[in-house]
């Protein structure tokens, strides 16, 4: 994607795109992890979501790995521009 995007006249290099490119993932990802929503204008809105089985877990039960995966539920969001 960089190296595409730095072939349509700008003025950063594909280096400079893909740490743009790194760090807006991992912002967007911590927003997430931070309970907020992240709206992308015509590409995405970002939220995580946790699912539980209402599993009640005994006295002894220990948490050795993680807890499964947390799902993004990302969707497109929806075209606002006028047709002119």
């Amino acid at each position: 994607m960089a190296r595409h995007m730095a072939e349509h006249n700008t003025p950063f290099s594909v280096g400079t795109i893909a740490g743009i490119l790194k760090d807006f993932v991992a912002c967007t990802r911590e927003q997430c992890l931070n309970g907020n929503t992240v709206k992308i204008d015509n590409l995405a809105i970002f939220k995580c979501s946790v699912q539980a089985n209402g599993l009640v877990m005994g006295p002894d039960y220990k948490i050795v790995g993680g807890l499964g995966g947390v799902p993004n539920t990302n969707g497109r969001t929806p075209d606002y521009t006028k047709e002119s």
